[in-house]
């Protein structure tokens, strides 16, 4: 068991996301413009995407053809980026050849359980074998499940029974082709983990159908991912929504029973005032790091979230003029405090 991953500094567990960000505050590479923020604020946790068409997430940058996970991560930018001293790379991950990323929600059969297992497989053992004697970590994941497997954004619906079948399924696929990939690595491979994210967790301490619930204790994945924004912005319910997923959740060979990170949580600077912004996020930090939360990763370095009128909801470590928010100030404070 990875037990000395909870005993860690606070720079290997907090960490942000650089993702679809709405504009770029300065010149060259966008992917690389983020990546270099998240250092300078000490964070050593950095969460990326690799869904499909990598130029619609990362507008501001030249991007090959790719038709696979792997050829997303040998890219130069990614290589880039993985080559810049972080410790872990959290990686919103999915097949490459496919509409969307719900593409398991409609026939899920022998032959895309095979596929689904054979691109991680292979993304696993480029990721373990290329960084093996860096002491690197990378954690392959899907996206908020819970708007996944519903099809839409409305938590008062219930999703169809066999969409959750499905979702176990494809996820158990990822997860073997994670553990394949895994076995028979060089000596000091990087370790390669897979996580399943929930985000209604609410939801599921009212007994209702939903991921946590009916798909977690199916599952066997190293590591559970909680999306908060539910409960992480006003602080309700979230460390008892943090003891939920892990009560559902299997033990986990690297993570015990604290098994779940937070995989987004934020605060929009845009609609609250700094102290409120100040607060919440505090908040969050400290219940998740004081709980065991290996990794706990803010949304985001740009803000994705932009109003008609060019405003932005202010999910945002950077802001478009390149002055540092209240979340930089903030994390880069927690950054310094010694566990």
């Amino acid at each position: 068991m990875k037990t000395e991953t909870l005993m860690t500094a606070p720079s290997d567990r907090i960490g942000v996301t650089h993702a679809a960000g709405r504009y770029h505050p300065r010149d060259g590479s966008f992917l690389l413009a983020g990546a270099q923020d998240v250092l300078a604020l000490g964070a050593g946790v950095l969460k990326l995407w690799a869904m499909p068409d990598p130029a619609r997430w990362y507008p501001f940058d030249d991007w090959p053809q790719t038709s696979s996970l792997l050829e997303v991560l040998q890219t130069p930018l990614f290589r880039r980026v993985f080559d810049l001293p972080f410790s872990t790379f959290v990686v919103d991950a999915y097949r490459q050849a496919q509409p969307d990323i719900h593409y398991w929600r409609g026939a899920f059969d022998e032959t895309e359980r095979h596929a689904e297992q054979d691109e991680f497989e292979a993304a696993t053992r480029y990721l373990a074998t290329t960084y093996a004697g860096t002491g690197k970590t990378f954690v392959l994941q899907n996206w908020e499940g819970d708007w996944s497997v519903l099809g839409h954004s409305d938590p008062s619906r219930d999703p169809e029974p066999d969409h959750l079948d499905r979702m176990v399924e494809w996820v158990e696929a990822r997860q073997e082709g994670v553990r394949r990939g895994r076995a028979g690595g060089p000596e000091g491979a990087a370790l390669v983990l897979h996580a399943l994210e929930v985000n209604l967790v609410v939801k599921a301490m009212e007994g209702r159908p939903c991921v946590t619930n009916d798909v977690v204790p199916r599952t066997s994945c190293d590591l559970y991912s909680y999306s908060a924004y539910e409960t992480s912005i006003r602080g309700d319910d979230f460390v008892a929504a943090l003891d939920h997923l892990a009560s559902r959740a299997p033990t986990s060979a690297y993570f015990g029973d604290r098994a779940v990170m937070v995989g987004e949580f934020g605060c929009p600077e845009n609609d609250f005032d700094a102290e409120f912004v100040r607060r919440s996020l505090s908040r969050t930090l400290d219940d998740a790091l004081a709980w065991g939360c290996p990794y706990v990763i803010f949304w985001q370095v740009y803000c994705n979230e932009q109003n008609a009128d060019g405003s932005h909801r202010g999910f945002w470590l950077v802001r478009p003029d390149g002055s540092r928010s209240t979340a930089w100030d903030v994390l880069a404070e927690r950054l310094t405090t010694k566990q």
